[in-house]
């Protein structure tokens, strides 16, 4: 009966030396992603959507339950049912829909000045 021919455990490839690109998108940074969150709070007030005191005074109970509730900021952009923020959970929460939509809309610019 023949044998099969043992044949090495690895080939080398045509890509073997090259290394795969480590954190293009200044966003996959090593922050925990709840302070990414926080830090995007904390930047939301700079922006003309919500400048104003009463606009300011908004933001701080929603920041506080989403740390609480350990959101990241992908999860809270993503609209996806079982994977992101819901409007029906956010109403659960107590917040107006009109606020997720705003605080939707400036997350990529957020991402972009990262």
């Amino acid at each position: 009966m023949g044998q099969t021919p043992h044949l090495p455990h690895q080939y080398p490839t045509l890509y073997s030396n090259i290394e795969a690109p480590q954190n293009l998108s200044p966003i996959r940074s090593e922050t925990d992603p709840i302070e990414l969150l926080s830090q995007f709070f904390e930047w939301l007030p700079t922006e003309p959507e919500f400048s104003s005191e009463k606009q300011r005074a908004i933001l701080e109970p929603i920041k506080d339950k989403l740390v609480e509730q350990e959101w990241n900021i992908d999860r809270l952009k993503s609209q996806k049912p079982g994977e992101g923020m819901t409007l029906d959970l956010w109403e659960d929460y107590g917040f107006k829909t009109g606020t997720l939509v705003r605080i939707r809309s400036l997350i990529s610019k957020f991402k972009q000045l990262r």
